[in-house]
């Protein structure tokens, strides 16, 4: 486990946690945590818990005991704990790395019973676990280096290779408390097991077992009919089969005292921690990789871990404290990971099932950009009907949500490859493939088929439709009757969006005002003839839309809001009325963006990503490539950011766009992450949800593909700009 760092940033959150009766143990130095976990009275303070207790980082509400579980004299602790943190905060720069005490892990207890053995009607499933009796997690195992992570994956492929682990042949393997195997191949996971040691003798034998069941259960589910071509079959299967494997060492840690099953989510570590359940001395566990290619949070894992080690699934939907007074124990534990890319390719090392990518270099935007780029492109409908693009995709089974996409997702896919294909620096083929297939999906919009929603239905739609269109050639648009009709068509839906004395539609979501504003904007380019009262409409749009937007509201209306705000400026001369409004914004999300110095080693590939809380996540998902975005065009604007590359305020908004940029990067599926998908080349450039959430919504790509379009316009606009004269501002 990573060692724990205290910030200044984090300054705000401590004090907050003071105010609110909040425990943060995270900011808690480990010492003074292992006081406060078992300071009340009846609690077991024998030697082996004063040595190794341990509280995890969360918030949790700890007004009443009730609430938390938690005695009033722990509370007082932990208050006092904190503002000792905080005060030794002020000394952490003058600390040293080697200073910072390590995670300690508390020791897990099963007590002894025979382990069950495995129905033979079970044996061909793809997912299970093994029951794990008698294991003492007194201390951990040796710790094992890359080189022997990447020897052990080496044995269990030739074991796959060969179809089959032979009998015990002193195959030297590293000692494990859980390891895990899968096989993957176009189909999905074909084997898979996770075994856990029945005691430290055994350890040795944890990655034989889950490489023996998974192995199994692959060739059960390959072999087909009992013919003369059965070997060659199942060895050829196997050898197109891509290998995963997962090794823990460490003793898995209790979970902290208090947290609830609806907790779990943010407090473990997704993506990088599994989960073990025991109850009487049977054990259940999910490792990281099996949670992110079945893409299912800590909480759901719960119910199907409890459900497994009761036998009754009725069990699961009993509140998680009463399991735990009932019996159930719960640990957490982390995994070195080594996967394939492809079944002949070398096994890499795994963190969070993919890589850490390094800052972006702004010559290396053009290609994420292409990559994005295509990837989109890839989702075009396959049949004959005109529907444009597919949907949401599930890359780990390589299935799309059901239909085409919804025709708003389209329309902003379709002006992300329009401003890709005008970006600059790009390869010219690529740009002229975007255009052509922006304009096939707006002409395939114009076209509504089966039960397939119309875009001008809504102004929503209506109006992204529009914002499309307005980057679209004119003649193109002129020379193509879809083109045209889509227009036709949107135009009276966006009009009647907005009244300069009624204001906005009621219908119309308070996000979506930025997106109406642009397309009520855009209007005056499809009917010049009426063009300023078209930009009087849209200048009150967008007042309004800032008017009556709280300081949180305001940036689920970004980028379109200040998009609309900056063309209406340009198109009459001006500033934007908004500027001070809109640095003002930036200064606060800036403030969410996550440093290297807010995270511990271990989330390192959650930097540059912001804490914008969407959907009750309380960690960096796609929607921080809204922020890049409303970033990089602010960048790009002289009235916003001052300056020059020599001076002024650039450079360091140049650093915060960098750092955003290098987080949809990670967000951007490659090769490593690809290892879990059915069809790397159908994942590969996508944007996902979030680092441990594999889906890849449309929106979610596009607005990504946005994001550093604007940023190679910004960074284009930036370089041209003069430098100040000496002894100017």
């Amino acid at each position: 486990m990573s060692d724990r760092y205290i910030t200044f940033r984090s300054f705000a959150v401590m004090i907050k946690s003071l105010r609110m009766g909040w425990h943060l143990s995270s900011v808690v130095p480990i010492t003074i945590q292992r006081v406060c976990r078992f300071a009340g009275p009846g609690v077991d303070r024998g030697p082996r818990h004063s040595q190794h207790g341990y509280s995890r980082t969360k918030q949790i509400q700890a007004r009443s005991q009730a609430a938390t579980g938690m005695l009033r004299c722990n509370i007082s602790c932990r208050f006092v704990a904190t503002w000792i943190a905080v005060c030794a905060a002020w000394l952490a720069p003058f600390a040293t790395a080697q200073d910072a005490a390590p995670r300690p892990e508390t020791p897990v207890r099963v007590d002894q019973r025979p382990a069950p053995q495995e129905p033979a009607d079970k044996a061909s499933e793809n997912t299970a676990v093994e029951a794990g009796n008698g294991a003492v997690f007194e201390s951990d195992l040796p710790e094992i280096s890359f080189a022997q992570v990447l020897d052990s994956f080496g044995v269990v492929r030739r074991w796959v290779d060969h179809g089959g682990v032979p009998d015990l042949d002193g195959t030297p393997l590293p000692q494990a408390w859980i390891a895990s195997v899968i096989l993957r191949n176009s189909s999905g996971i074909i084997g898979q097991h996770t075994a856990i040691a029945r005691s430290p003798d055994d350890s040795a034998l944890t990655v034989r077992r889950a490489a023996t069941k998974a192995i199994t259960r692959a060739v059960n589910r390959v072999q087909g009919p009992p013919d003369a071509l059965r070997r060659a079959r199942i060895l050829e299967s196997l050898a197109g089969a891509r290998l995963s494997i997962e090794i823990s060492t460490a003793r898995p840690a209790p979970v902290a005292d208090g947290i609830s099953a609806a907790q779990l989510d943010s407090w473990l570590r997704p993506g990088l921690e599994g989960m073990l359940l025991r109850l009487d001395g049977f054990a259940r566990a999910r490792t990281p990789a099996v949670m992110l290619s079945a893409g299912v949070p800590a909480s759901t894992a719960l119910v199907s871990l409890v459900a497994e080690l009761a036998e009754d699934p009725t069990v699961a939907l009993t509140p998680f404290d009463q399991l735990v007074d009932s019996g159930y124990e719960l640990s957490f534990f982390r995994v070195q990971h080594a996967a394939q890319a492809r079944p002949d390719s070398p096994p890499l090392l795994l963190h969070r099932g993919g890589g850490v990518v390094a800052p972006v270099r702004t010559a290396e935007l053009a290609d994420l950009a292409g990559r994005i780029s295509a990837h989109i492109r890839g989702r075009a409908w396959p049949g004959v009907e005109r529907l444009g693009l597919r949907g949401d995709l599930d890359p780990v089974t390589g299935i799309f949500a059901k239909g085409g996409a919804p025709p708003f997702g389209q329309a902003l896919a379709a002006e992300a490859l329009l401003r890709y294909a005008s970006a600059p620096g790009g390869d010219p083929t690529e740009a002229t493939r975007a255009r052509v297939a922006a304009e096939t999906i707006l002409a395939a919009l114009a076209v509504v088929e089966g039960d397939e929603r119309a875009p001008w239905g809504d102004a929503v739609t209506a109006s992204a439709c529009l914002n499309a269109l307005a980057i679209v050639d004119r003649a193109a648009i002129e020379s193509s009757g879809e083109l045209r009709g889509l227009r036709e068509r949107c135009v009276p839906m966006v009009a009647g969006a907005f009244d300069t004395k009624a204001g906005f539609d009621p219908m119309i979501p308070a996000a979506a005002r930025g997106v109406v504003a642009r397309a009520l904007l855009n209007l005056a380019k499809f009917e010049p003839w009426n063009r300023e009262s078209h930009l009087v409409r849209a200048e009150s749009a967008i007042r309004q839309a800032y008017r009556e937007s709280t300081d949180s509201q305001l940036l689920s209306l970004m980028p379109d809001l200040a998009w609309a705000d900056i063309a209406l400026a340009r198109a009459t001369g001006i500033d934007p009325p908004s500027a001070a409004a809109l640095r003002a914004l930036r200064s606060r999300v800036i403030d969410l963006q996550l440093g290297k110095d807010d995270l511990v080693e271990a989330d390192r590939d959650l930097a540059g990503g912001f804490v914008l809380d969407v959907a009750g996540s309380p960690l960096p998902t796609w929607q921080s490539a809204r922020a890049a975005a409303l970033l990089a065009t602010m960048l790009g604007e002289p009235s916003l950011t001052r300056g020059s590359l020599a001076s002024g305020e650039i450079a360091p908004e140049l650093l915060n766009l960098s750092r955003s940029l290098r987080f949809i990067k990670q967000l951007t599926a490659d090769e490593r992450a690809a290892h879990m998908y059915a069809d790397p080349g159908l994942g590969i450039g996508g944007v996902r949800v979030s680092l441990w959430d594999q889906e890849m919504p449309l929106s979610a790509s596009a607005l990504g593909l946005i994001a550093v379009t604007e940023s190679l316009e910004s960074f284009d606009s930036i370089t041209t700009r003069t430098r100040p004269a000496a002894g100017g501002p």
